[in-house]
């Protein structure tokens, strides 16, 4: 990945995931992973309208995603989760888990 540890931990899409993770409540109700799905979605297409190209973290992380659970199918983030967990909780602990291995391997790798 081409940006800094800087520049990662201070975009706007990072910097909105971990405050959902700390103060989920506030932004999405209850610890659903659909909701936050939703939410990331709409995020994500309003970061589109108007700045194209700022998504480039979104992506990447879904491909860490995809190659985590090995699956090449074109199946979304949100459902790889929740068919690799075994309950709403589970599935919620999972994202951002992996949103975390994937900041890691980001930075390291930078």
């Amino acid at each position: 990945m081409e940006l800094s540890r800087n520049d990662i931990m201070n975009t706007d899409w990072v910097r909105l995931l971990l405050k959902v993770e700390k103060r989920g409540q506030l932004y999405i109700g209850d610890g659903d992973l659909l909701a936050l799905w939703h939410f990331i979605g709409g995020y994500c297409l309003c970061s589109y309208e108007h700045n194209p190209g700022v998504d480039r973290l979104s992506h990447a992380f879904d491909s860490f995603v995809h190659e985590y659970y090995n699956d090449s199918r074109s199946a979304s983030l949100y459902q790889l989760v929740v068919w690799n967990t075994d309950t709403k909780e589970e599935a919620f602990e999972k994202f951002f888990e992996l949103f975390h291995c994937f900041l890691d391997k980001a930075i390291e790798n930078e």
